[in-house]
């Protein structure tokens, strides 16, 4: 079986609920770059042949059936309540849902849907255009606000932009902080890295990128800083400030020390005439680790 990265793994597993199957056409899926790191709502995008014919079964069903189960399938955390209140927003209710029953494609019971394979989910999601799936994620926003779900709001809101939006890269930086406070590093980089990607400003586009590489840097320091390195590159090339210049040239030294030699990483982290130097007591520390490792390597 393929070997994506760590988060898209845990959400793999997460979502093929130990399914074999799931598992080889949504790990397959991943491993060919069908994935959106930073992405919270909405299942995994999977191909293969399995998923097309569940696709062709979708869309033999009616039209409010199909906004129905999109609804379903946008918000996987959500109870069976919540997404009717979506799907009435949308015009269609639980009658609708029946065809989708008599297909046998999911069930409704205890108060909760279910769709019987976790690809069928993964079809009823895709099988829309993308501006249906936007306007279902819109509808979610307004839900999750109206209960005080601001992450849940804005990672939806986030999911429905169809390009820059300086609003929600604003809510998703909020939905860092507070990830922060829980001390989760991996959703406080998985939210910069979004906020990043949908900023208009140059320089708050490296600020939040320099933020994810560092939140990424953390979750792996036990062995895989590696995935801290795009971001952290991406700031660098972004920025203009020093400061984020520095903050991002550290990662990616760290990065380096990890994945090749100390010579590589005091390559990077030594400070440069043409350059910037280390401004805080975490770089200048790092700085003389790496020219310690760089004298103990030759």
């Amino acid at each position: 079986m393929p070997k994506p990265a760590d988060p898209v793994r845990e959400r793999v597993l997460e979502e093929s609920h130990g399914n074999p199957l799931a598992l080889i056409e949504s790990g397959a899926a991943q491993e060919a770059g069908h994935h959106d790191l930073a992405e919270q709502v909405g299942p995994l995008l999977v191909t293969g042949r399995v998923q097309e014919a569940f696709r062709a079964q979708l869309a033999g069903l009616p039209d409010a059936t199909r906004a129905a189960l999109l609804a379903a399938a946008a918000d996987g955390a959500a109870s069976l309540d919540v997404v009717l209140r979506v799907a009435a927003r949308l015009g269609v209710g639980p009658a609708d849902l029946a065809p989708a029953e008599q297909a046998h494609l999911i069930t409704v019971a205890d108060r909760a849907l279910t769709f019987r394979h976790p690809l069928i989910r993964a079809a009823a999601y895709q099988l829309p255009p993308h501006h249906q799936r936007a306007v279902v994620h819109e509808q979610f926003a307004r839900e999750w606000a109206d209960n005080g779900h601001l992450d849940r709001r804005a990672w939806h809101l986030a999911a429905a932009a169809t390009g820059p939006d300086e609003e929600v890269a604003d809510e998703l930086e909020r939905t860092a902080l507070r990830a922060q406070y829980r001390g989760g590093a991996m959703a406080v980089s998985a939210a910069y890295d979004r906020a990043a990607r949908l900023s208009i400003d140059g320089g708050r586009k490296a600020t939040r990128l320099s933020l994810a590489a560092q939140a990424e840097q953390a979750a792996f320091d036990a062995g895989r800083a590696d995935r801290a390195a795009r971001p952290a590159a991406e700031a660098e090339s972004y920025a203009d400030d020093p400061r984020i210049k520095a903050e991002a040239m550290f990662v990616r030294a760290q990065v380096e020390y990890d994945r090749t030699s100390p010579a590589a990483d005091a390559e990077l982290a030594m400070p440069r005439p043409d350059s910037y130097r280390p401004r805080t007591w975490r770089q200048r520390r790092w700085c003389m680790h790496s020219l310690y490792g760089t004298l103990e390597s030759r």
